[in-house]
């Protein structure tokens, strides 16, 4: 737990929302969390699957989280048409995955320089156009559970966690997304969320323009006004 998300969920609750913040697993042996959390991979994720209320298998501790919530929607005065999700760097990572996957439950998205692609992570790397990056190889091979370099891109544990292209498909299934994005990021490349943000307007390979530019930054809008996202 970090001092922004303690400062952010102070600001929410203050305002009126009730906010979950639950931990996640994560890759690796360094990560500051308890060990039950720690030395996750792709491949334990899709082995301890749980089931739901609905009977649905889930692969994912944001699944599990959601479907707490949902469960105990009466205990704590949850409008659940109102489900709102938001992370930062991993923690977006995680809420795109859950938007994407659970539409249906999902109002909204608050994404603050999330990691969307794995597909993209692979290419720039092996490229190397991501030499900027290499902080975050390590991390992404502890979740692969092997080295890049090693793999294609068609593996499932890449396509599943590639939001993108998914999200294009079919821009209007999910819900609307706030990405937040340095165009200087040393860790997450900022084409990513260019990417799903042109995604959402259901065409990834197009260009996006800015409604707003300053010196020190560009607005960019994507979808339509209903149900899109801003990019900034």
């Amino acid at each position: 737990v970090t001092q922004q998300s303690e400062s952010l969920v102070t600001l929410l609750t203050e305002k009126g929302y009730t906010v979950f913040m639950p931990f996640y697993r994560m890759a690796g042996t360094s990560a500051d969390v308890s060990e039950a959390c720690k030395k996750t991979d792709y491949t334990r994720i899709s082995s301890e699957g749980w089931t739901n209320d609905s009977g649905n298998t889930s692969f994912s501790s944001a699944e599990s989280a959601l479907d707490f919530i949902k469960r105990n929607r009466s205990k704590y005065g949850i409008d659940n048409s109102k489900i709102h999700v938001i992370g930062s760097s991993a923690g977006a990572g995680i809420a795109v995955g859950l938007a994407v996957r659970n539409p249906a439950d999902i109002d909204k998205a608050i994404l603050l320089y999330p990691p969307t692609d794995m597909k993209d992570f692979l290419d720039g790397f092996n490229s190397g156009a991501y030499d900027n990056c290499q902080y975050m190889m390590p991390a992404l091979e502890d979740y692969l559970g092997s080295e890049i370099d090693g793999l294609s891109g068609t593996e499932k544990e890449v396509t599943d966690n590639s939001y993108a292209q998914k999200v294009n498909n079919n821009p209007s299934a999910v819900p609307p997304m706030f990405i937040l994005h340095n165009t200087y990021d040393g860790v997450v490349p900022v084409q990513q969320s260019q990417a799903l943000c042109k995604a959402l307007n259901g065409n990834i390979s197009g260009t996006i323009n800015p409604d707003q530019q300053y010196s020190y930054r560009s607005i960019y809008h994507c979808g339509s006004c209903s149900k899109g996202s801003l990019y900034h």
